[in-house]
């Protein structure tokens, strides 16, 4: 049994929340996903976190309102020092599930997100997470740009609702252009001199939604400030 004692993730898209326990990811998990990460070919795994299986997570409450959340069976892979921000979760009085945490959130979308997972825990919905590695457990200041790839968004599954709803933001966003719109980053302003959790910068979901692919590119230029990053992300053979 492993106790999520570090829960504070970067969420800077989506809508399900991220939990971290001992040096990985919890993500809530579907049949899809997890077909990605069992299926995958040599080729692709050196481009995405290490995947370690899936875990039974639950959660309760005491009496005083403090949830604990523990997964089954204990993760012992991938230790890694962490040096986020302790987070523990409460339920309030009219039962919703808010995030408690040492210092003021500089990802509030994020907060959020996990509000929402918690919650889910407690009414016995999304027991099941994959596991992944959590390549950023050993920085302070992380960087993280969520780009959603592809000219279709839509499932074969997906609903016609969905599936209008998809169509129309592939068709009026950066989609149907580049193949590629941005979601969200968490950006680390290092010429700026304040403290610390004011220096992220926070998108949250449809910033650039509805742009052009010129506008698009000048922003996640100057967002970077540097494209030495994606320069050896891209070199990798």
């Amino acid at each position: 049994m492993s106790k999520f004692k570090e829960k504070r993730a970067f969420n800077v898209g989506g809508h399900f929340g991220l939990l971290q326990c001992n040096g990985h990811v919890a993500k809530p998990m579907n049949a899809r996903e997890l077909a990605f990460y069992e299926l995958m070919g040599e080729n692709l795994r050196k481009f995405v976190p290490d995947y370690c299986g899936r875990v039974h997570v639950c959660a309760t409450v005491d009496d005083d309102g403090e949830l604990r959340i523990v997964a089954e069976p204990a993760i012992e892979c991938h230790p890694k020092l962490k040096r986020s921000t302790s987070v523990r979760f409460h339920l309030d009085e009219t039962g919703k599930v808010v995030v408690i945490t040492d210092r003021v959130p500089s990802n509030y979308w994020a907060a959020e997100c996990q509000s929402k997972v918690v919650h889910k825990l407690l009414e016995g919905s999304y027991p099941w997470f994959i596991l992944l590695d959590n390549i950023v457990a050993t920085f302070s200041r992380p960087c993280v740009l969520d780009l959603k790839i592809g000219t279709r968004q839509h499932g074969d599954d997906a609903s016609e609702s969905k599936r209008h709803r998809q169509l129309r933001k592939c068709r009026e966003s950066t989609s149907a252009t580049l193949g590629v719109r941005m979601v969200g980053m968490q950006l680390y302003e290092s010429r700026t001199k304040v403290s610390l959790f004011r220096l992220f910068l926070s998108v949250f979901k449809y910033f650039n939604f509805w742009t052009s692919e010129c506008v698009f590119c000048i922003r996640l230029h100057l967002c970077t400030n540097s494209c030495f990053v994606a320069t050896k992300f891209l070199s990798r053979e």
